[in-house]
């Protein structure tokens, strides 16, 4: 009827049009009696609240889907919080276009096979996991949905297991193209099409995955044999473990169990594949959790639950620094995380790593590099750090912060000294802060969900003077530990230590690869800081623009280039570490630094440094923060780069470490 008609695809939907989709559409079912304008501005906040949800972005920004979501959101009161779940209502929805027949059209339509099929819910769903699979299969290269083409599709459709014969297989793709829904026809005449795709790439991932569990017990060897492929498949496994736990009823947690014991074998992984099957193991298990995996005994032959579990921590630690993809590494930090990482130097302040930065000079700055912007370049690059002093190797994470937290960090009296400037500037009062961007006072930092929140993730959501303050707290508790002396403070470092720190001095530890440089630089704060017998030697690039080298590596650290997209766990870029044993240096997060923002040369002298360090200078003026951070491009993380904030701001990017510096 409307071949003659032109098709087009409408845009994804940007934040703007997804809010005036869900008012409009709340907004006529309140014009239509079915709520009233209560309940309407209700469901357009929650809706509105699901469809602009980090997870749920990607699908909403689809007009299609967002009105596919709509109508669950109408139906079900609500989202389901499980994706799964949300991706299976879809589907039903999507096929039910299918199923119902439109007004008008006669019993003679459809030949009685098809309509038989078209009502049977199981046939009808496996036939659209089976070509989701052939098109996740084909599509490989794409990073949209891949075409199914219409003569394999016949093909495929007329097999015995599906529809059986080539008529109905061709009945059914010439109903599919006369109906919108779960597959669409492309290309040539519109009334036979040439191919077919899904309407968006993650319905073709979750049908597949779907797919690839449907053999239940033995699937994990389906998915062990598709990790040679690289991370392809791994968001159609993982969606299919999903259905398996959340829609598979009773045997849904076995099932779930034997994907993931199988993909963590007994035995030892020492292939690229092997370790990303383990991988694909954790991101499973993490759906149980390891106390509930933990309770597990009805699967001897994998070895029952806690020693799956002994096996999977460690390696899914290992996985940190492995070979795998620098977005996989971060799916194995978020994955530790939720299974519970067992590195102490990350979980608890007692453990905290530093690494040691013996007293010399160092470059600091730009000079005749064409990345370097006008505020870094310096004539004078010689600084003079004529001190000892102690970085600590990794941001401050999540689980480290919230130990000043639970120690009352924010409202024991005891520590209200610690908040003198922040009191002074109105970001403090009363055991709260309130920042530029708080709409109420607080006492922990902004939560951002997962992965921002994870115990493993660096701490972001919190101001520069809570920054503050937790560098106070530390300092009265390692020196009543004996850790530190008394003449020894925990504070930011300056923009100078911090870059220092980076790319390193003129001269630097004579080390033997990154084991050597742990071993040699590196102290818990609970074994003492002492300074450690080093042999120095020239620097052979003082002037170095990141800390491994001259040249990007997304490999090396967190920026755009990673495809990561967000701050991944500490330490899962080793390959990135600078000269004194530091990592993250560069991406990742912004870090802060007492200094504040002027311009070039940084004073040599005690005085003018102090000046330029002064902690009590007012909530207006900016400060320093150094490394770039996981949304940059690789000229905004190198050593030199600076960049400057209001310290009673915070977001999702701004982060810490701190330093141990002698009483100057």
């Amino acid at each position: 009827m409307f071949s003659s008609f032109p098709s087009h695809t409408l845009a994804p939907f940007e934040e703007e049009k997804i809010k005036a989709f869900v008012t409009a559409w709340y907004n006529t079912q309140k014009m239509m009696g079915r709520v009233d304008a209560v309940q309407a501005q209700e469901k357009i906040d929650d809706l509105t609240r699901a469809a602009l949800d980090r997870d749920l972005l990607e699908l909403s920004s689809n007009p299609m889907m967002l009105t596919t979501m709509a109508i669950i959101h109408q139906r079900e009161i609500g989202l389901p919080k499980e994706r799964v779940r949300l991706y299976h209502l879809a589907v039903d929805v999507l096929l039910r276009r299918w199923q119902k027949r439109k007004t008008g059209e006669g019993d003679g339509a459809l030949s009685k096979a098809m309509s038989d099929f078209l009502k049977d819910d199981r046939r009808l769903r496996e036939v659209m996991e089976r070509l989701a699979f052939e098109a996740h299969r084909l599509g490989k290269d794409k990073k949209e949905a891949a075409d199914l083409d219409r003569g394999f599709a016949l093909k495929l459709l007329e097999q015995p297991e599906y529809l059986g014969a080539a008529a109905l297989a061709d009945e059914f793709l010439n109903y599919v193209d006369e109906r919108a829904g779960l597959l669409v026809g492309q290309g040539a005449d519109p009334k036979r099409p040439l191919n077919y795709s899904f309407p968006h790439r993650s319905f073709q991932e979750y049908l597949a995955g779907c797919y690839l569990v449907s053999s239940s017990r033995h699937a994990w060897e389906t998915l062990w044999n598709l990790t040679n492929e690289g991370d392809y498949w791994a968001r159609a496994a993982q969606l299919g473990a999903e259905e398996r736990l959340y829609n598979g009823g009773s045997k849904g947690k076995l099932d779930v169990l034997d994907l993931a014991y199988g993909l963590c074998p007994v035995n030892p992984i020492s292939t690229l594949p092997a370790r990303r099957a383990c991988l694909w193991s954790a991101n499973i298990a993490a759906l149980l959790g390891s106390d509930e995996i933990a309770q597990d005994k009805a699967h001897p032959e994998h070895g029952h639950g806690p020693v799956y579990l002994q096996r999977l921590l460690p390696r899914t630690q290992e996985l940190l620094v492995s070979d795998l993809t620098p977005a996989e590494r971060a799916e194995a930090g978020i994955a530790l995380a939720r299974l519970g990482d067992e590195r102490k130097e990350v979980a608890t302040i007692n453990h905290m790593q530093f690494c040691f930065v013996p007293r010399g000079p160092f470059c600091m700055g730009s000079v005749n590099d064409d990345m370097a912007w006008d505020d870094e370049k310096t004539p004078n690059v010689i600084r003079l750090m004529d001190y000892d002093y102690w970085i600590s190797r990794l941001p401050i994470t999540n689980a480290q912060f919230e130990e000043f937290v639970q120690a009352g960090g924010y409202h024991n009296d005891e520590y209200r000294r610690f908040w003198q400037e922040a009191e002074k500037a109105g970001v403090w009062q009363e055991g709260r802060v309130k920042g530029l961007r708080d709409d109420e006072p607080r006492s922990r930092p902004h939560d951002f969900g997962a992965p921002f929140n994870l115990p493993n993730h660096p701490v972001v959501g919190i101001t520069w003077y809570e920054m503050l303050a937790f560098t106070r707290w530390l300092t009265v508790l390692f020196q009543r530990n004996g850790w530190i002396s008394h003449n020894i403070h925990i504070c930011l470092p300056s923009e100078a230590e911090w870059e220092k720190a980076a790319r390193g001095g003129e001269k630097i530890p004579d080390v033997r690869g990154l084991d050597g440089a742990k071993q040699a630089q590196r102290r818990s704060i609970c074994d003492k800081l002492e300074a450690p017998s080093l042999t120095l030697i020239p620097n052979p690039d003082p002037q170095r623009r990141y800390p491994w080298g001259p040249e990007p590596d997304p490999n090396r650290a967190n920026y755009t280039d990673s495809g990561i997209g967000s701050p991944s766990t500490v330490g899962c870029f080793s390959l990135g570490t600078t000269p004194y044993g530091c990592e993250d240096m560069s991406g990742n997060v912004w870090e802060w630094t007492r200094s504040l923002w002027e311009k070039y040369p940084y004073p040599d002298d005690i005085k003018a440094r102090t000046e330029r360090e002064n902690l009590s200078a007012s909530r207006d003026v900016a400060r320093v923060v150094r490394g770039g951070a996981f949304h940059l491009y690789h000229r905004n993380v190198r050593c030199a780069f600076r960049y400057w904030y209001y310290p009673n701001l915070w977001y999702f990017n701004f982060g810490f470490r701190v330093a141990a510096l002698p009483l100057l």
